[in-house]
């Protein structure tokens, strides 16, 4: 996962357009847990702007999604600071994010169609759920081209099912 806080603040400490990434594994299902995620975060937020997003990301903010995460990856490794490029264009089907020196990369593309030049799209809605609700929110489906992460959650894939999204994250 990547994402890039286009607007945002924890108290009235400001995130806007800090990023932060998670290479996450888990032995089995996801739902049974035992996972071990790696945080990545922006080298740019200064020490205020860093606890506050590992407050989020660690579930202690009463958002679900991270809260979920947090309940099915209880082996955390130590966050990595470094630069992250990101990159996102919705229309296109295309995101780009890179941590460091090559540490996570996660490329998107559409998915191709069969008989078109433009890919499928592929709209997720989830009513009644916690994210893509419809209410102006949904996510669209593409895939991976480049899906490599390294050191503690290491794999290296491609072809995988992605989702992009805006998402509005709140407690």
């Amino acid at each position: 996962m990547a994402i890039r806080i286009d607007r945002g603040h924890y108290g009235d400490v400001p995130l806007e357009g800090l990023c932060f990434a998670e290479a996450v594994h888990w032995p089995g299902r996801m739902d049974e847990g035992n996972g071990v995620l790696q945080p990545y975060i922006d080298e740019r937020a200064g020490e205020r702007q860093r606890e506050a997003l590992l407050s989020i990301l660690a579930g202690k903010e009463r958002d679900l999604f991270f809260e979920i995460v947090a309940a099915v990856c209880p082996d955390v490794q130590p966050p990595i600071f470094a630069p992250i490029e990101f990159e996102f264009d919705m229309e296109r089907l295309t995101a780009r994010a890179i941590v460091g020196d090559g540490l996570f990369h996660l490329e998107t593309a559409g998915i191709p169609s069969f008989n078109s030049a433009e890919p499928h799209r592929v709209r997720v809605v989830i009513r009644g759920g916690f994210e893509y609700t419809g209410d102006g929110e949904c996510a669209e489906t593409a895939t991976t081209t480049t899906l490599r992460s390294k050191g503690a959650v290491a794999y290296d894939h491609q072809g995988t099912h992605a989702n992009l999204a805006y998402v509005k994250h709140r407690n």
